[in-house]
């Protein structure tokens, strides 16, 4: 795409520019591919009155067709097709959110249903390279899936949740209150444990505790000054690096390379991130601290 999505906001009418997520949070692939990409789709979809969660079940078509495709990782064609099948994906995925804030139709639900078409498509393209390898290598590799399985559902939600905390704090987007009627009992379980896991690798309840004694504006300015770059560092866990990892993997004739990547490599980074992101918190807290005593002072 030619233009970023800064540029696109500034080209955008104003009450349309809720619909993009945060732009400075943005890595360099969201803002001058997928995102332009989605906004497009996204403008039209409102026109034709499309809803949200249709584009959330198109995104998990998308991925499970490229489930299929990259089950036949061996003809390195298929590899090629399972690829574009990612990148409609990533595009189905960036255009629902921003439909739904386009539209007013963002709700709890909406948030469900992306997360589990989401990690739906993951879970497919699990499956299918298990099924693929089983043969070949054996049955340990299923413990293999199940490791990786486990490890991108922590990496996406601690993720998630630093991009949303950054919203909340600096630009002041109700993203923390969960609206639990909206959910389905029978989802609910999920939906907490996903949540729960979630808070307790994000730190927030250390943050919530001191904000509410600190004006919007002083905590939206040093957020921004100590945080910014760890959510910045946290997008080394976004899908859009395990897409490309996972084509390069399976065109190599390696997807187990890919799992275990997953495994050992993003758990790493993410234990790194965890600690790096605690020590920022730490610090915002306590120069928090110092700035309401010489206030009060």
């Amino acid at each position: 795409m030619a233009a970023s999505v800064a540029e696109a906001l500034g080209n955008a009418e104003p009450h349309a520019r809720q619909a993009w997520r945060t732009a400075e949070i943005e890595e360099w692939t969201n803002r001058w591919i997928i995102h332009p990409a989605s906004w497009w789709l996204a403008q039209r979809a409102a026109r034709w009155g499309i809803h949200p969660n249709l584009l959330s079940l198109a995104g998990l078509g998308s991925g499970v067709a490229a489930a299929l495709a990259y089950g036949f990782w061996q003809y390195g064609w298929t590899c090629w097709v399972g690829f574009a099948c990612m990148l409609l994906w990533h595009v189905l995925d960036g255009a629902d959110g921003q439909l739904a804030r386009l539209t007013g139709k963002s709700s709890e639900l909406g948030k469900l249903v992306d997360g589990v078409c989401d990690h739906g498509t993951f879970a497919a393209l699990y499956l299918a390279l298990g099924l693929s390898l089983h043969s070949s290598v054996g049955g340990w590799i299923w413990a293999l899936i199940a490791g990786a399985a486990l490890s991108h559902f922590v990496q996406a939600g601690a993720y998630e949740r630093q991009r949303q905390l950054y919203e909340y704090f600096v630009h002041s987007k109700p993203v923390l209150a969960a609206r639990w009627e909206q959910v389905p009992w029978v989802l609910r379980p999920v939906y907490r444990l996903y949540a729960a896991v979630q808070r307790w690798l994000s730190g927030e309840e250390l943050l919530l505790r001191q904000v509410q004694s600190s004006s919007a504006e002083r905590v939206a300015r040093l957020y921004r000054q100590l945080l910014l770059p760890v959510v910045w560092g946290w997008s080394v866990l976004s899908s859009n690096y395990r897409t490309a990892a996972l084509f390069v993997c399976c065109l190599a004739g390696m997807p187990q390379l890919f799992l275990a990547g997953e495994l050992v490599l993003l758990n790493a980074a993410m234990l790194l991130l965890w600690g790096w992101t605690r020590r920022r918190q730490q610090r915002f807290v306590e120069q928090l601290r110092l700035e309401a005593a010489l206030v009060v002072g």
